[in-house]
């Protein structure tokens, strides 16, 4: 129970930035300093619910939230200087690769996309048709968009097809965490490259941290001793 204080200042802080969002957008340096902390208090939360010594799962999901942290930094002083955009969609490109890696299961272990290949059919209608509504504002940042695009749709694909590998709460928050993401990425893109909507940045916002939480929290009921 004490480790999970440290979810208590997760949510302060994605708050405090909510509220400099809506009501305080000019504020560059508060918004930065709220916006960088929420990794390393995700990271020290993972850290105190995991068995010791860390595992290499636990190195690299661990790392991923490291790529994360620089991806929150470089978004956010793209908001100043339009110049970071790329190297936060590469960070963040690079976390979902290792999220992607993190949910490759046996390859001997039964796939439930093997046995039921059209659930795959949504990720790949919803791809097609955000690509296809973006494509005309993406100018040079396509290719780069697409890409990464594909990537966390697989990060996605992957976790579904953790189904029966892993327990059910491990599937459960890991599946929920990685389609909140993606939602929380689209909302950025349609922001960012079509036009703002109402409460835009909230929702993306919202929908990330609630992701990254999801996604931690299912990987420590998978890595968890049974006993524990």
């Amino acid at each position: 129970m004490k480790n999970k204080i440290i979810l208590i200042p997760y949510i302060i802080f994605s708050g405090v930035f909510l509220l400099l969002v809506r009501y305080k957008p000019d504020c560059f340096w508060e918004q930065l300093v709220s916006k960088a902390i929420w990794m390393p208090l995700l990271i020290s939360f993972y850290y105190k619910q995991i068995d010791k010594p860390i595992s290499k799962a636990s190195k690299l999901l661990i790392i991923a939230l490291i790529f994360s942290w620089l991806g929150d930094v470089f978004l956010q002083i793209n908001e100043l200087s339009k110049s970071f955009f790329i190297p936060g969609l590469l960070a963040f490109m690079s976390t979902h690769i290792i999220y992607g890696v993190l949910f490759l299961k046996p390859k001997g272990a039964t796939s439930i996309l093997k046995k039921k290949p059209y659930l795959l059919l949504p990720f790949f209608f919803f791809l097609a048709l955000l690509l296809f509504y973006l494509n005309n504002n993406l100018g040079k940042l396509k290719i780069p968009v697409y890409f990464y695009s594909c990537i966390i749709f697989l990060m996605a694909i992957l976790a579904l097809n953790r189904y029966e590998k892993v327990g059910k709460n491990s599937f459960k928050f890991v599946l929920i965490g990685a389609l909140i993401f993606i939602l929380s990425d689209a909302t950025l893109a349609v922001a960012l490259f079509k036009q703002k909507f109402l409460f835009s940045r909230e929702i993306t916002i919202f929908t990330y941290v609630l992701a990254q939480f999801l996604i931690v929290r299912g990987h420590i009921f998978e890595i968890k001793k049974p006993s524990t």
